[in-house]
């Protein structure tokens, strides 16, 4: 049977696909639509079926692939219908109680009342309050916030109606995992993704919701899902995102919010809103962008959508200015007086998201990766100590002890005391500084082990270099790990500047870096069959081809080797799905892991050739050298646990990813482990003495 695909580019040819394939029950020659033009999974239409031909049911051939996968897995990690309804809908009327309660707070409120600037000692709260004539009259007056209370109705008339289409679009998702899956609702917490995810398999053999393959693996699944997350992890991972910068006094430090990630999601990918401009239009890269011929046009149409979007940004920062501190107010005043240490506390940055993400790794998965590595990061932290700052921190926590005990104790003696002027103020900073000092004091029993964490870090974390192993007591690796696992302060701020430094980075640094991003795009963009355009990256084929010495990251290969990245994203991917093969020279990868873990081990009694799967055989002796003799297989361990990231997986993937970084320190494979590693820094940490990572886990 014939099939033909027909698309109407913008601006560019009209292009047209004839290629034969098996019949699949329907009339030769049918013409088949395409993916919708927005694949995210918030704002694609609905999945409807081809109706040109009756079918025993609706699952076959869903024209939407990447956002029907992407609100399967959605449904499943947010527990059911009614939590995503209730998430969705709270989360709106929150944005609405900000938006009324700012402009009560601001226009509704007579202050001099509340203040006892008047004679009358009785005062109560409704006292304060403005009648509403002279409330809305307030408002009228007040232009830009007439301003701000326009741009937010439209915004919550937009999230109401895409609230409504989401809700509608993951009923349609509950009745496929009860009709094709066999899954109700009560069944659903008791499932992992990964049997989730082997139903879904099956049920692609039985209704065809891909029409392109017969069967689907789970790469395909994870490449659907993951298409343009695994391009923003490249794009961060290959430095073509210029997301350094140097700040007189602070250094170079790196930037990435929020509201950044979602401009460069929008102007790339037409995420979140539909971009008829993004170099992707569904599931495919422009054809304008794969042709080197059209490189200086779309580079300069690029930088030009950059420059407009930057504009754009900067018009609305006040806007949107106003919303993210009202936000920040609101969402952390209370928790920073009721815990004054919050500040000083640390989590993954957003920069983190994507520097320590493997490709075709799920959020859930990469959360519980990084989960296992939040306590040895903070004991890691915590060991860089300014014993100065100590000496200062334990006088300014006695003063503020004794001065706060005081006023607590003649408050008990006679509670007028909490009447006089400014007391509550004084005991409540007080307070605050309190806390802060009292987190910067160490435990008299606490003790810097700089290597021995930084090692069990990267057991969970996996791109730690080798520089940073080498000498974890550096400032400079303090550096580098706090761009990773930064304080919640700095996070704070960082979102409150970024209305006003996001349009700025958008027009002077990432305008100019528009050529180098269409480069990108066009020799990193790969078509696979039942899939679409994906980065090369994301197929974590360990090829030596991938790049010429025309590339315009040679620097990264220098070596001729593959991409770290890609090797231990490989790794991952293999250990967590024991039923994918691998492609050849990823099980070449493997099997030097195997060997290597024989060796390190001293284990040889189990032959790589002796289960029937050629993905478990090349993993069989992790389970046997490295866990009890009666362990289970690989997939055992997978399909039968509750939990997709079960204790005895984790061990399996830091005992191989231990074996991949020793077999690194020999071929400088990590050489480029962090984006801001140079190939200088990785000579001279080889030249050090570095205990094995394996050396801790065996112990």
């Amino acid at each position: 049977m014939r099939v033909s695909y027909v698309r109407e580019t913008d601006g560019g040819p009209r292009c047209s696909v004839m290629f034969n394939a098996e019949p699949l029950g329907f009339e030769e020659g049918r013409r088949f639509v395409s993916d919708s033009e927005d694949s995210d999974g918030e704002n694609a239409p609905i999945h409807n079926v081809t109706q040109s031909h009756q079918r025993k049911n609706r699952w076959h051939h869903v024209q939407d692939l990447d956002s029907f996968f992407t609100r399967v897995y959605q449904y499943h990690q947010q527990h059911g219908l009614m939590c995503m309804a209730l998430s969705s809908s709270f989360e709106l009327i929150r944005f609405i109680f900000i938006v009324w309660f700012s402009t009560e707070l601001r226009h509704c409120v007579d202050y001099s009342i509340l203040f006892r600037d008047h004679d009358n000692e009785h005062v109560t709260l409704f006292d304060g309050l403005k009648n509403r004539t002279e409330c809305h009259a307030s408002i009228r007056n007040d232009a830009t916030w007439v301003f701000f209370l326009l741009f937010a109705f439209i915004y919550g008339a937009t999230q109401s109606c895409k609230l409504a289409l989401r809700l509608f679009n993951f009923l349609d998702i509950k009745n496929f995992y009860q009709e094709a899956l066999g899954i109700t609702a009560e069944k659903l917490e008791h499932l992992s993704w990964l049997q989730i995810q082997e139903k879904l398999l099956d049920a692609q053999k039985l209704n065809q919701m891909c029409i392109h393959k017969e069967e689907l693996t789970e790469l395909d699944v994870h490449n659907r899902i993951l298409r343009y997350k695994n391009y923003m992890i490249a794009m961060i991972d290959r430095q073509i995102l210029p997301l350094q910068c140097r700040v007189p006094i602070f250094g170079e430090l790196t930037f990435f919010t929020e509201s950044l990630r979602i401009n460069l999601e929008w102007l790339l990918f037409g995420k979140h809103l539909n971009n008829p401009w993004a170099p992707f239009s569904s599931f495919q890269l422009k054809p304008q962008y794969k042709r080197r011929a059209c490189r200086d046009e779309r580079a300069q149409d690029l930088s030009k959508r950059i420059l407009i979007l930057g504009v754009i940004n900067l018009l609305a920062m006040p806007v949107v200015f106003i919303f993210q501190f009202m936000w920040t107010f609101f969402n952390y005043l209370a928790v920073v007086k009721r815990e004054p240490g919050f500040l000083g506390m640390r989590k993954w940055s957003l920069y983190s998201t994507f520097a320590l993400r493997h490709y075709n790794e799920l959020n859930h998965q990469f959360k519980e990766r990084l989960s296992r590595a939040i306590k040895p990061s903070n004991r890691f932290m915590e060991s860089f100590v300014s014993y100065s700052l100590v000496e200062v921190a334990k006088l300014i926590s006695f003063l503020c002890s004794a001065v706060l005990g005081v006023f607590i104790l003649l408050g008990i003696v006679d509670d007028d005391f909490f009447r006089v002027e400014h007391a509550l103020s004084i005991m409540t900073l007080l307070g605050i500084l309190l806390g802060v000092t009292l987190s910067l004091i160490p435990d008299d029993f606490f003790v810097p082990l700089h290597f021995e964490l930084l090692s069990l870090i990267r057991d969970h974390v996996h791109y730690i270099s080798n520089d940073m192993i080498a000498d974890p007591k550096s400032p400079a690796t303090q550096k580098k790990f706090s761009t990773l696992f930064q304080m919640k302060l700095a996070y704070i701020i960082e979102e409150l500047i970024s209305p006003i430094v996001s349009p700025l980075f958008l027009i002077f640094k990432l305008r100019h870096r528009a050529p180098e991003i269409v480069d990108f795009l066009r020799q990193n963009t790969v078509e696979v069959q039942g899939v679409g355009d994906i980065c090369k990256f994301a197929l974590m084929e360990n090829r030596r081809s991938f790049v010429d010495s025309q590339e315009l990251y040679a620097d990264h290969h220098s070596t001729g080797l593959s991409c770290p990245k890609t090797d231990m994203s490989l790794v991952n991917f293999s250990v967590r799905h024991p039923k994918w093969k691998p492609p050849k020279e990823g099980q070449e990868l493997l099997e030097k892991i195997n060997d290597k873990l024989a060796r390190m081990t001293n284990v040889n009694d189990r032959s790589l050739f002796t289960r029937t799967d050629p993905l478990v055989a090349s993993l069989s002796p992790l389970d046997s050298s490295l866990l009890a003799p009666q362990v289970p297989y690989l997939g055992t361990i997978s399909e039968n646990s509750t939990q997709s990231y079960t204790n005895k997986t984790q061990q399996i993937l830091a005992q191989s990813m231990a074996a991949y970084h020793d077999l690194g320190s020999s071929s400088h494979r990590m050489a480029t482990s962090l984006p801001a590693t140079s190939n200088a820094a990785f000579e001279d940490s080889q030249s050090s003495s570095v205990p094995p990572p394996m050396a801790k886990s065996s112990a």
